[in-house]
């Protein structure tokens, strides 16, 4: 079974680190979108449901969490909703994260 990811990062470095760093701890995981801002974050994620989403917490248009939230509100009740990873660079974020 093959596990499908989305990184959303605004932060193209980062992005790209995230990326390199995951396929070589996890040859496995498909990588099945990288993008910016937390509106293509939603998007993305209703449009090919992957099974787990890296989200920065920080990010243009919607938060990570914000992002989450609305997920959590349109995800399709017939496919699992997906493991969230929250990134960030911000110790501030990390409390609310958890």
């Amino acid at each position: 079974m093959t596990i499908r990811a989305l990184i959303a990062e605004d932060e193209p470095i980062l992005a790209a680190t995230l990326n390199t760093a995951l396929q070589r701890l996890w040859p496995e995981l498909q990588i099945s979108a990288m993008v910016e801002n937390g509106i293509a974050a939603v998007q993305e994620s209703l449009s090919l449901l992957p099974d787990i989403l890296f989200l920065d917490i920080k990010m243009p248009g919607k938060t990570g969490l914000e992002a989450a939230h609305e997920l959590a509100e349109d995800w399709p009740d017939n496919k699992p909703f997906p493991l969230i990873v929250f990134v960030t660079s911000y110790d501030q974020y990390a409390v609310e994260a958890f």
